[in-house]
């Protein structure tokens, strides 16, 4: 419910041009650079700019994953990745990464965390 709420007063906020709460929180994104480190780090490099995989920050995350639904995102992650164990990781695990990632690429924290039950209607903010 607090979810709902706070996509919409994000949604209301969105079109007066203020800072909205992000889905993540600090402590996920930092827990999902850690674990980025240690399970995807080896083919999307170091700072995300791609490798064996490709980037995950910068215009190809934008063209791929702007204005689309966080719970694809994390889909598509939690089924195919890491390439060569895809699908090992716990939920919460991925939902650390896509944090991570999501911060990496400028979405903001807020107050509440990620949760694997991401509700559909969350969106990948544009810019």
């Amino acid at each position: 419910m607090r979810r709902a709420v706070l996509l919409a007063l994000a949604l209301v906020a969105g079109s007066a041009g203020a800072q909205v709460p992000g889905p993540y929180t600090e402590t996920q994104a930092a827990e999902g650079a850690v674990l980025f480190l240690e399970n995807c780090a080896r083919c999307h490099g170091l700072r995300l700019q791609g490798d064996f995989g490709p980037p995950l920050v910068g215009p190809p995350f934008d063209v791929h994953w702007r204005g689309g639904r966080v719970m694809e995102l994390f889909g598509f992650i939690r089924t195919n990745m890491p390439a060569d164990f895809p699908g090992t990781l716990n939920p919460w695990d991925y939902v650390a990464i896509l944090a991570f990632i999501l911060k990496s690429n400028g979405v903001p924290s807020g107050p509440e965390p990620l949760a694997p039950g991401i509700p559909r209607a969350l969106l990948i903010p544009d810019r």
